[in-house]
């Protein structure tokens, strides 16, 4: 359990196989009943490594309202969580998930979402690196990239079709994978995409697949 401040994996931390986080088959815990008002309890990724253990945040029961985050501190190559990420709401006050990587460097997001609604925000100060989801995200909450780039990868979903999730691109970047066949905000539903001044929405899907913007 990550109660405050960052655990950082300096090699790979595989399921049940010992690693950068013992050898255990269990999620690793994001926040705890400890965890306090402003505290940003984070796991993050050194270097080009894989964290293979599921995450769960906010299980545990706390009203205060903190900020968990999940990322890297690479600034080259490619970090990678590639188990699934639980947003629990037994936690009631803490304000959705960070995901951020690192100047030059990228963090892909490969696991299964359950995100219960959650809100899901991209890049924080200072890390201005590629966050890359290669799995669906689906949330009413909000998706709003403030800093770097939220490239969807081949697979990589914002919403589902019917399921549209709202996204926002405030200071920061979406790119649209080439050969990429994305669903993107959904489809037949009336989630909003926004994009307010220095957003980019870049879309390099030259194939045949197909990009749905909602």
């Amino acid at each position: 359990t990550v109660i405050a401040g960052a655990i950082v994996a300096g090699t790979n931390s595989p399921n049940g196989a010992n690693g950068a986080f013992g050898s255990a088959s269990t999620a690793i815990v994001l926040g705890s009943g400890s965890t306090g008002v402003n505290d940003a309890p984070a796991i993050l990724i050194g270097g080009p490594f894989t964290v293979g253990r599921a995450v769960s945040v906010g299980s545990v029961s706390n009203s205060n309202a903190y900020t968990p985050i999940l990322g890297g501190t690479n600034t080259s190559g490619t970090a990678t969580f590639s188990a699934g990420i639980t947003l629990n709401t037994t936690a009631t006050g803490y304000t959705g998930i960070t995901l951020q990587a690192a100047p030059g460097g990228t963090v892909n997001f490969s696991g299964a979402w359950s995100t219960n609604n959650k809100p899901v925000t991209i890049g924080s100060a200072g890390n201005t690196g590629t966050v890359r989801l290669t799995n669906t995200l689906t949330t009413t909450g909000t998706v709003t990239v403030n800093n770097g780039t939220l490239t969807l990868g081949p697979s990589g979903n914002i919403g589902t079709a019917g399921s549209m999730s709202p996204l926002t691109i405030n200071t920061g970047t979406v790119e649209i994978a080439t050969n990429a066949n994305n669903v993107f905000g959904g489809s037949g539903g009336t989630a909003a995409i926004t994009i307010n001044a220095g957003g980019v929405l870049l879309a390099n899907n030259t194939s045949s697949n197909a990009t749905n913007l909602g």
